[in-house]
């Protein structure tokens, strides 16, 4: 499982179409907020059961964590008995490659005419600055982050890089054969 997060505007999606291009992966990709807390949570369950070469251009349990406290003032992983750290940590066993893409905030911040979900432009300074406190904490619970930036020259050399080692030892764990 291959997941690129980051904020709005930082490179994501094409990243994702072109780590799909070159390793033959599907892309998953969910946009806008939950409609159905109980929907939401169970689609987001199932995905975790998923065939783990995939790439997902956002996973919902890292992008509630950002999007939901900033834009809606909750994260519908939280609730009585039950917090956000549950689900994370049931991510987490999955063992994904997780790919941060963090461009400096002038490129991020620059949407020109591009539409968002609302509140994104209004907020996009909180949202910046709670993707790189989530990513810290992930990163604290023993999950890999690759940076990515694609203003830097060999950017996706880079990723492609990470993503073929992390292919080949899961393949190797999983027995999986090569396509």
């Amino acid at each position: 499982m291959i997941i690129i997060e980051g904020m709005d505007n930082s490179g994501k999606t094409k990243l994702a179409e072109s780590l799909s291009y070159k390793f033959n992966l599907e892309v998953m990709k969910r946009s806008g907020p939950p409609k159905n807390r109980e929907a939401f949570i169970l689609d987001t369950l199932e995905l975790l059961t998923l065939d783990p070469e995939v790439i997902y251009d956002r996973h919902p349990i890292i992008s509630e964590g950002v999007y939901g406290p900033v834009l809606r003032d909750t994260n519908v992983f939280e609730s009585e008995g039950t917090h956000w750290e549950f689900y994370m940590d049931r991510l987490i066993k999955n063992n994904p490659l997780l790919i941060y893409c963090r461009p400096p905030d002038t490129k991020i911040l620059s949407f020109g005419s591009r539409e968002q979900m609302e509140g994104v432009r209004e907020k996009a300074r909180r949202l910046i600055d709670r993707y790189d406190i989530l990513m810290n904490t992930i990163s604290k619970r023993g999950l890999l982050i690759h940076k990515y930036d694609f203003t830097s020259l060999c950017a996706t050399i880079m990723a492609e890089y990470v993503v073929a080692s992390y292919l080949t030892i899961k393949r190797r764990i999983e027995g999986y054969e090569y396509k």
